[in-house]
């Protein structure tokens, strides 16, 4: 069983309590986790094309020093693959809000749904999800652009949006405006635990990918030249195992949110222990 923290966690409690609502939800999430990991694999393989195509542009254009070409081809590169790269990730932002749904009901006490429920219980919820999406990438990104620092501030204070939306079904400008309220005081804590989870995933794509690496290069002289057997396998063994990873992030922000309104209930002056 799973409960709900009553008093504050340590960083350390927090990762085992996302742990153990990750091995209580997994069972629930396998299936939303792999759906996600196949549209990224298939991103990922549909992209060796244009990446292949820009790789030799670029080089052909920094042997002749010809800048206008270098500037035409990644905009020509920008417009190709922006649609489907935004696609992607509006697609991976949806199933992980679906995969948050097992987390939640277990931290509630409730009965899990299945898949199709939980996906149909995300799906309800897309506008906000899109729009949230779209307004946290907008603020991010702006401080990345205006000033490194602001972005990455801005990065920790929004990150648990996705989770008053479903549990609360709050619109997008107040689910932002609730991550931040919740964050205040705690930027460090919660970009240090985020970037854990984050940190978790890239390490499964690399070493994922190093193995797919590895089977291709021995795969490569059983099939045709033009296969390009390394990079494919690459993409789709790194990519899966997000199946693995995803589910403990959806579980990770759960957990921090639940533990985050904790410390905001003792800090209010009615609550406080005296």
């Amino acid at each position: 069983m799973y409960f709900r923290p009553t008093g504050p966690l340590t960083m350390g409690g927090v990762l085992a309590a996302s742990w153990r609502l990750y091995y209580l939800s997994f069972r629930h999430c396998a299936l939303l986790a792999l759906l996600a990991a196949m549209q990224s694999a298939l991103l990922a393989a549909w992209l060796l094309q244009p990446i292949g195509a820009l790789t030799a542009l670029w080089s052909e254009a920094t042997l002749n020093m010809d800048l206008r070409a270098l500037h035409t081809s990644g905009i020509q590169f920008a417009r190709m693959t922006g649609g489907p790269v935004v696609a992607s990730a509006l697609v991976s932002t949806l199933l992980l809000a679906a995969m948050m749904v097992a987390p939640l009901a277990l931290a509630a006490g409730a009965p899990v749904p299945g898949t199709i429920r939980a996906l149909g219980f995300a799906l309800r919820r897309v506008p906000w999800i899109v729009l949230g999406y779209a307004l946290t990438l907008l603020l991010i990104g702006s401080g990345l652009v205006l000033l490194l620092l602001p972005g990455l501030y801005c990065w920790g204070r929004v990150q648990l949006w996705l989770v008053p939306v479903l549990a609360e079904d709050a619109s997008a400008t107040g689910a932002i405006g609730r991550s931040w309220r919740l964050t205040r005081g705690h930027w460090w804590r919660v970009s240090t635990l985020l970037s854990v989870a984050l940190a978790l995933l890239w390490l499964g794509s690399v070493f994922g990918a190093w193995i797919g690496a590895e089977l291709g290069a021995l795969a490569a002289p059983l099939l045709p030249a033009a296969a390009a057997p390394a990079w494919m396998l690459a993409s789709l063994i790194g990519n899966a195992s997000r199946v693995f990873t995803l589910p403990f992030l959806a579980a990770m922000l759960v957990v921090i949110y639940d533990d985050l309104e904790v410390h905001a209930l003792l800090a209010r002056p009615d609550t406080a222990p005296q």
